[in-house]
């Protein structure tokens, strides 16, 4: 069975626009996720970067 015959044209543009609307959003979110993890990464290395400078450093006593 042919969907374009047993659908009028307005019922096809609403059912293509939401199925559009499904993809995009779905898009939008994997990119919103991808950002939030290289987010993540980027605080992860960040905060290993801040509590690396923060361990005191042994020094040697000066040679006599």
């Amino acid at each position: 069975m042919n969907t374009a015959a047993s659908m009028g044209p307005v019922q096809l543009a609403g059912v293509t626009y939401l199925i559009s609307g499904v993809v995009s959003f779905g898009v939008a979110g994997i990119i919103k996720l991808l950002y939030g993890l290289i987010k993540l990464q980027k605080k992860k290395v960040l905060i290993k970067v801040i509590t690396a400078s923060e361990v005191p450093v042994k020094t040697e006593p000066p040679l006599k």
